[in-house]
């Protein structure tokens, strides 16, 4: 499986508000409780390919 470099949780400013890096793993998980409610972008950073999604916190 690919691993994960890197996880940047961007508000809809753009301004990191997480980041996790993570070398050799294949598995991430964040802690987004101490988020507002609101529009988050994640950037995901596998092998120097970046994908960015979008998730809703209510």
């Amino acid at each position: 499986e690919d691993q994960i470099d890197a996880i940047i949780v961007r508000d809809v400013l753009g301004a990191t508000v997480l980041r996790v890096e993570s070398p050799f793993s294949n598995r991430v998980e964040l802690d987004m409780s101490g988020l507002q409610s609101g529009i988050y972008f994640f950037e995901v950073q596998v092998e120097g390919e970046i994908s960015i999604n979008r998730v809703i916190k209510k």
